[in-house]
């Protein structure tokens, strides 16, 4: 039964007076102290005090609970070695995806394989760049494709791949958007089933989607697949901002670095990727993720990126694949300043070309890029860690 307001207010006053009688009581007590009884009370409490502050100095462990937790200290990177954890090669197609993952115990994954072609950048002559890329750095089969989404500029030049490689394992949201993905679809089901004579190994990502896992010696990829209806996208009338939010958001994780790609990911699907994680072991002390390169989402659009994202991710380096030229504008001011405010060093294909990042066993990397441009964003002189090279 609830107390009414008269009850309450009588305890209150009750509580007021015995406060006042206790204060009385410790008056009283003050005033009856000799000189010498307070001089004594003053000795005790200095003494006390010094004690403590020299064991403060002789045993610090015992004040281990008054300290504040100390973030860890930023990894160093040091000259990188030959015996390498990973490579990402992020392969300058224009506006469109590309991304090659190699690691040491000889996966290769590729990362969408499309192009948005121009006049200045027809698709057919990308496709012939793309692929004699490939064959430049000893490309013999592909053990794994994602493909993040249904735009073409991830997927439409995923039927020259399949004539050039096999393509043992392919995930794709299991979609019907339009009759050109369909054709992609069931050629990724012929390519695979011409590789193991079944299609178990082509991986239909569902309307809800789930978290797929890719291990091999010392790496893991960890695919955040929200699925094409998760954020309300299955309705025959698609919006480019819904078919992007169907991207997964891809962790490699490899020598104690994380590498997080994005795909065309809006605003939304971070948020969804944040609800994910919280709460998992990746989850620092429910604020942050810990990672340490970004492939920005959707060409470094206004789309995607946001603020939230970025302070979970806490990435330091940048990498966005886009086209200046082409009529989207990307990558957005809007997103180069927040890199720029949180100094963040971006590698940009139209800027650099072609984009290797190279991590080795001790976790030390490097960015190899084709032209000589400094990265932008970099308010804080971050060491860039760019090396020019001439090719793959």
């Amino acid at each position: 039964m609830a107390k009414s307001k008269s009850t309450k207010s009588s305890k209150s006053t009750k509580q007021t007076k015995t406060q006042k009688q206790v204060a009385k009581v410790a008056k009283k007590a003050i005033k009856k102290l000799t000189p010498k009884q307070i001089l004594a009370i003053l000795v005790v409490v200095v003494i006390v005090v010094a004690v403590l502050v020299a064991l403060y100095f002789i045993k610090p462990e015992l004040f281990a609970f008054l300290k504040r937790p100390e973030s860890p200290p930023a990894r160093q990177n040091n000259a990188i070695s030959e015996d390498l954890a990973f490579e990402a090669h992020f392969i300058n197609v224009g506006q469109g995806d590309a991304i090659l993952l190699r690691f040491a115990d000889g996966t290769d994954v590729m990362i969408d394989v499309g192009v948005a072609g121009t006049t200045l950048n027809p698709k057919a002559d990308v496709e012939v760049m793309l692929l004699t890329y490939l064959e430049d750095v000893g490309l013999d089969a592909i053990d794994y494709m994602i493909i993040t989404h249904p735009d073409t500029d991830h997927y439409n030049m995923a039927d020259a791949i399949f004539d050039a490689y096999d393509v043992r394992t392919i995930y794709a949201n299991n979609v019907n958007k339009n009759q050109t993905y369909n054709t992609f679809l069931q050629d990724a089901k012929d390519e695979v089933y011409s590789v193991h004579g079944h299609y178990d190994n082509f991986i239909g990502i569902g309307a809800m989607g789930k978290t797929y896992e890719i291990t091999g010696e010392n790496f893991t990829i960890d695919i955040y697949a929200p699925g094409y209806d998760r954020l309300g996208n299955a309705d025959e009338n698609y919006t480019a901002a819904e078919s992007n939010g169907m991207s997964p958001i891809i962790i490699v994780t490899a020598a104690e670095r994380r590498l997080v790609l994005a795909g065309d990911a809006i605003i939304a699907t971070e948020e969804w990727f944040m609800d994910e994680i919280e709460g998992t072991s990746y989850d620092i002390e429910g604020t942050s993720y810990d990672c340490d390169f970004l492939k920005a989402g959707h060409h470094g659009s206004d789309t995607s990126s946001g603020d939230a994202f970025l302070d979970f991710i806490t990435c330091e380096y940048v990498i966005v694949m886009a086209d200046r030229d082409h009529s989207h504008g990307h990558p957005h001011d809007v997103v180069m300043e927040r890199f720029e405010e949180r100094s963040m060093p971006t590698y940009v294909t139209e800027d650099h070309g072609h984009i290797v990042l190279k991590v080795d066993k001790e976790g030390n990397f490097v960015f190899e890029v084709q032209y000589d441009v400094p990265a932008s964003n970099n308010k804080d002189n971050v060491e860039t860690y760019m090396v020019v090279v001439s090719g793959p």
